[in-house]
C-alpha cells in the first residue's frame, strides 16, 4: 500500500468570497452615506433659496445702498457657482439680516468641496476678509441679488472700503516679504495686536511700536537649515514596497510560479533598500528673511467660543512665532526689547533669534537625528513575522525542507521497526519505509470505547492484547436490545392506517405508513426491569424513571387502549409470568425509546465491566513508530483492518466513513471485537511511506511518532523557499530596523540632553558678561 498525499495549499476560494461580499457591502454603505448626504445638501439648498426669497419680500429696507458702496460691490456681482455669469443687483436697499452664521456644503470624491456660507438661512456672498470678523450670531448689512445677498458691513467691525483697503495693505505686504525689500513692513488697520490685548500694555503709542516690523536683508537657507528642513519622514513608500515584495512572496508559495514572483519581490525590496538607506540629497534652498522687531503675547479670543483665549507669540502685531522648546528655556529678554530674527519666507519658521540661537548651528554641532522611518519599518517587520506564524500553519515544515534540502541529507530507509528505534532517521531527512502497521485505539472519553484510530498507525512495538470480558446475559440482553422481543403487528398496522386515511380523506404515497408491534415477552422483560433497577436503585433512579414511564404510559396492554401505569403493569406482569406471557401493542417509535432507555441503564454496569481490560489494552501500546496518514487513507486502512466492504466514498475524512463504521463507535461490545480484530497477528496492514521527515518526537511510553510529508521533496522545494524568505524578509526588517529605532531613540534622547546644557551655558556665559 502506497501513501499518496495531495499537495498542501492554502485554499483562496472562501477568502475570495468573503472579500467580494465586504466589497459590496462596502460599495453599498459608500452608496447609502452618499446618497444621504446628497438629499441633506438638496433639502438645505431648497431651504436656503426659500429663506432668500421671503426674507427679501418680507423684510423693509433700512436704507440705500451709497454710490461709493455701489462701486465697491461691483467686483462681487458674480455667481459663486457660475463665475462667468454676472449677476444683478435687485435694488439699491440695504437691508439688516440677523441670525446665525452656518457654513455648510458637499464634498466629492476627488478631494473638490463646494461651501455655501448663510445668516438666518440666506446665503451671502463675504468680501475681502469679512470671514474674519463673523461671530456665531451676526448683525449684517446686505444687498440682494436674485439668488444671494452681499455683505457690505459688519456691526462695526467690517466694511467693503476698509476690506478693500486691508486687502491693499496685505497684498503690499505680502510681495515686502516675500521678495524681501528692506525696511518695515506697511502697517495694517484692525491689526491682532492692541494696546488692550498686549499682555502688560502701556498705551497706544507704545502699542503701535511694538506692531512695527522691518526687514533687514533677505538670503538663502544654509545647507544645516535645509537638512532640518527636509526630514527623511516616516518611510511609508518604502513600506509599502516592502508588503508589496512580501505579497508576492506569499502568493508564489501559494499559487505556483514561484521564480516569477522571486524575482518580482527581489524588485520591489531591492527599490525599497534604496529608499530606506540612499544618502540625502539637499533641495533647493528657500529664502530667509532677516528681521527685527518687539516681540509680544498676545490674546487671542475663539472665534466660535468667546469666552476661550489662548496666548500667541508674535513679532511686532503681523507674525505670529512658534519657538523650539530647548530656546524658549534659555531666551532672556528685557521688556520692549528689540530682537532680531531669520525667519523663511515660506512658512515664518524661526531660523535664528539674536545671533544667540540659531538653527544652523544647532544641526551643525548636534546632528540630527530620525527614527521615525525605522519604527515604521520595524512594526511593518513584525507584522510580517506575526502574519506568517499565525496564518501559515505548515512553516515550521517549510524550514525542515529547506534545510534538508541546504544540508543535503543523506535518504534514510528502513523495513523494520525495532531498528528505526534504535537508529531514528534525522529530522529533515527525506525518509522511506516498508512497514507492517495497524491502527491505535485511543483513550476512552465519557464512559464510550476508545475509538479505533486509523490516522495514526502502529508500527511494530509491543501487540494489542485484548483479553476475555465476562458480562452478565440480562445486563447484555438490555445492552443490545434483545431483552425486548418484539414482531411486527401487520393486521393492527393495517387497522392504524386505513383510520389514518380516513380522518384525512386522502391517501399520501410520500408518507411512510405506520408500524404496529407486540411486545411478545412483556411480562419477562418487567420483572426484569424491576430486578435490574432495584438491584441498583440510586444510580439507576433517572433511567429507571424513564423508562418505567415509558412501559406504563404508552403500551397498549388490554381492549381499553389506556395507559395503565408502572405499577399495575409490574403487577399484571407477575401474575401473568406464572401463566403465560402478556401481549402488548406499541408504535415503532416507542419501540425505538425503550430500547434506548433499555441501553442507558446497562451502559454504566457495562463500561464498568470492561474499564479495567481497556486500560490495560491502553498500556500494552508501547515501543511502536508511530505513522501520521491522512483522513482518506486512515478510512481505507480501517475498513481493511475491520474486514469491511470498501465503499466508495467522495469526501475523505470520518465525516463520510461508512456506516458499518459508524455502529462500532460507542457500542462496547461491537467496539471490543474490532479491538480483536485488528489485534490479530495477520491483520497487519503493508504500508510503504516516504516523505521528508518535518516533525519527531519521543513519546513517554517509548513510542517514536514520526510525521512525514510525501509532497516535499528536493524537487519542489521553491514553494518553501519562498515561504521561508518572507518569514526572513519580516524578521530582518523587525530586528535591523528595530535596533536602528532603538538606538536612535537613545542618540535622539541624548543629543536633546547635549543641546539644552549648551544652551544653558551660553545664556550662564551672557549673564556674567
Amino acid at each position: 500500500m502506497q501513501l499518496d498525499k495531495n499537495p498542501s495549499s492554502i485554499n483562496h476560494q472562501d477568502l475570495i468570497k468573503v472579500m467580494e461580499i465586504l466589497n459590496i457591502l462596502f460599495v453599498v454603505a459608500i452608496l447609502l452615506y452618499s446618497s444621504y448626504s446628497a438629499i441633506t445638501y438638496i433639502s438645505r439648498r431648497r431651504q436656503n433659496k426659500s429663506q432668500l426669497r421671503d426674507f427679501h419680500a418680507k423684510s423693509q429696507p433700512t436704507r440705500k445702498l451709497s454710490e461709493e458702496e455701489h462701486a465697491l460691490v461691483q467686483p462681487f456681482l458674480v455667481s459663486p457657482s457660475h463665475p462667468n455669469k454676472p449677476a444683478q443687483l435687485k435694488d439699491q436697499n440695504v437691508y439688516l439680516l440677523e441670525g446665525e452664521f452656518i457654513s455648510h456644503g458637499i464634498s466629492y470624491g476627488n478631494g473638490a468641496k463646494t461651501l455655501h456660507d448663510t445668516i438666518a438661512g440666506v446665503d451671502v456672498l463675504l468680501p475681502y476678509d469679512a470671514r474674519s470678523f463673523i461671530g456665531r450670531f451676526t448683525s449684517a448689512e446686505v444687498v440682494f441679488t436674485d439668488k444671494y445677498a452681499i455683505v457690505i458691513s459688519i456691526e462695526d467691525h467690517f466694511n467693503l472700503a476698509e476690506g478693500k483697503k486691508r486687502l491693499h495693505a496685505q497684498q503690499v505686504s505680502h510681495q515686502q516679504w516675500e521678495y524681501g525689500e528692506e525696511g518695515q513692513i506697511a502697517d495694517m488697520e484692525n491689526s491682532t495686536l492692541t494696546e488692550r490685548n498686549i499682555l502688560g500694555g502701556g498705551g497706544a503709542e507704545l502699542a503701535k511700536e511694538m506692531r512695527q516690523v522691518r526687514i533687514l536683508s533677505q538670503r538663502e537657507e544654509t545647507n544645516s537649515e535645509i537638512i532640518a528642513r527636509k526630514t527623511p519622514g516616516f518611510g511609508i513608500i518604502a513600506s509599502l514596497l516592502l508588503l508589496c515584495a512580501y505579497a508576492a512572496l506569499i502568493y508564489g508559495a501559494t499559487n505556483g510560479s514561484e521564480m516569477l514572483w522571486l524575482a518580482v519581490s527581489s524588485i520591489f525590496t531591492i527599490v525599497a533598500i534604496y529608499l530606506i538607506w540612499r544618502p540625502r540629497v539637499a533641495s533647493k534652498p528657500e529664502k530667509v528673511n532677516e528681521v527685527e522687531g518687539t516681540l509680544n503675547l498676545v490674546q487671542i479670543q475663539d472665534p466660535a467660543n468667546t469666552a476661550l483665549v489662548h496666548t500667541q507669540l508674535f513679532l511686532g502685531d503681523k507674525i505670529p512665532l512658534q519657538l523650539p522648546d530647548s530656546w524658549l528655556a534659555h531666551i532672556r529678554l528685557a521688556p520692549d526689547s528689540v530682537v532680531k530674527l531669520a525667519l523663511r519666507v515660506s512658512d515664518y519658521s524661526v531660523l535664528s533669534f539674536n545671533k544667540t540661537f540659531s538653527v544652523d548651528n544647532e544641526v551643525r554641532r548636534f546632528p540630527l537625528i530620525f527614527w521615525g522611518k525605522h519604527l515604521t519599518i520595524a512594526i511593518v517587520g513584525a507584522g510580517m513575522v506575526l502574519f506568517m506564524i499565525f496564518v501559515n500553519d505548515e512553516i515550521k515544515s517549510d524550514i525542515t525542507q529547506v534545510q534538508s534540502v541546504l544540508a543535503s541529507n543523506k535518504q534514510y530507509q528502513s523495513d523494520s521497526a525495532s531498528n528505526t528505534l534504535k537508529h531514528p532517521p534525522t529530522l529533515g531527512s527525506m525518509v522511506e519505509l516498508n512497514t507492517q502497521v495497524r491502527c491505535t485505539v485511543d483513550d476512552s472519553l465519557n464512559q464510550q470505547p476508545g475509538e479505533i484510530n486509523c490516522g495514526k498507525l502502529r508500527w511494530g512495538g509491543r501487540a494489542l492484547a485484548p483479553r476475555t470480558v465476562s458480562v452478565d446475559a440480562a445486563l447484555l440482553a438490555f445492552y443490545d436490545g434483545s431483552a425486548i422481543q418484539s414482531e411486527k403487528n401487520h393486521q393492527a398496522s393495517l387497522m392504524l392506517q386505513m383510520r389514518q386515511m380516513s380522518l384525512s380523506g386522502r391517501y399520501d404515497p410520500y408518507v411512510a405508513p405506520p408500524s404496529i408491534y407486540n411486545i411478545t415477552n412483556l411480562s419477562a422483560l418487567v420483572i426484569g426491569i424491576e430486578e435490574q433497577c432495584a438491584a441498583n436503585k440510586s444510580a439507576l433512579q433517572e433511567a429507571c424513571s424513564k423508562l418505567k414511564n415509558l412501559m406504563g404510559e404508552e403500551l397498549v396492554v388490554d381492549a381499553s387502549n389506556e395507559a395503565i401505569g408502572w405499577e399495575k403493569l409490574l403487577a399484571q406482569s407477575i401474575k401473568d409470568a406464572a401463566s403465560g406471557e402478556h401481549i402488548a401493542l406499541l408504535r415503532e417509535s416507542t419501540l425505538i425509546s425503550l430500547r434506548s432507555a433499555a441501553r442507558s441503564i446497562a451502559e454504566a454496569q457495562i463500561h464498568d465491566s470492561y474499564k479495567q481490560a481497556f486500560l490495560q489494552l491502553q498500556q500494552g501500546q508501547q515501543g511502536a513508530v508511530i505513522l501520521n496518514v491522512d483522513p482518506g487513507q486512515a478510512n481505507q486502512i480501517k475498513q481493511a483492518s475491520l474486514g469491511l466492504k470498501t465503499l466508495s466514498i467522495e469526501n475523505e475524512g470520518d465525516a463520510a466513513a461508512p456506516a458499518l463504521l459508524d455502529e462500532i463507535r460507542g457500542d462496547w461490545l461491537k467496539s471490543w471485537e474490532a479491538y480483536g480484530r485488528i489485534a490479530q497477528a495477520d491483520n497487519l496492514q503493508a504500508l510503504r511511506v516516504k516523505g521528508l521527515l518535518v516533525g519527531m518526537e519521543q513519546a513517554k511510553n517509548g513510542d517514536l511518532i514520526l510525521e512525514l510529508d510525501p509532497y516535499r521533496t528536493p524537487d519542489n522545494v521553491m514553494r518553501a523557499v519562498l515561504a521561508v524568505v518572507a518569514l526572513l524578509l519580516g524578521l530582518l526588517l523587525m530586528l535591523v530596523h528595530g535596533t536602528c529605532w532603538g538606538v536612535n531613540i537613545w542618540r535622539a534622547n541624548k543629543r536633546a540632553k547635549a543641546i539644552n546644557l549648551y544652551y544653558a551655558q551660553q545664556a550662564s556665559a551672557n549673564s556674567r558678561f
